[in-house]
């Protein structure tokens, strides 16, 4: 039984490390994708307005910096 255990816990050790290592990529592809926009000229906001005439609205997370809602 000692000769299957350790091994089986090694392959769920590992398996649990690559699911950290493809969170940490994905992390970095965002962080990175976030910093290109905003040498183009965009931002990132708030996808719900708060209009006190009209109330809530939703509008497009992702606008150019000169551009209005």
């Amino acid at each position: 039984m000692k000769t299957v255990l350790g091994p089986a816990i090694a392959i769920l050790c590992s398996v649990m490390m690559l699911q950290g290592c493809g969170f940490v990529a994905g992390a970095a592809v965002g962080g990175t994708a976030g910093y290109m926009m905003k040498d183009k000229g965009y931002e990132v906001r708030s996808p719900i307005t708060d209009d006190n005439a009209e109330g809530y609205h939703l509008r497009s997370p992702v606008a150019k910096e000169n551009q209005r809602p």
